[in-house]
């Protein structure tokens, strides 16, 4: 049995569907899901207007810890 939710049906056609009551957790989309969008669309807005890739290598022990 699912908790913490109510089921809203439509007084014209009789569909039926589960909303969840706000859980307050940060990954949740119907808590969260307006400030995540709003924070990702600022930090878009930081990004300059050219092609982004990510690189991932391995460095060498010997430069690795080397201080300087």
């Amino acid at each position: 049995m699912l908790r913490w939710h109510i089921v809203e049906a439509c007084e014209d056609c009789g569909h039926r569907r589960v909303v969840y009551n706000s859980c307050g957790n940060r990954h949740c989309p119907k808590c969260q899901g307006a400030a995540a969008r709003a924070w990702l669309a600022e930090r878009e807005a930081d990004l300059l207007p050219v092609g982004y890739f990510h690189v991932v290598f391995t460095v060498p022990a010997e430069v690795a810890d080397s201080d300087g």
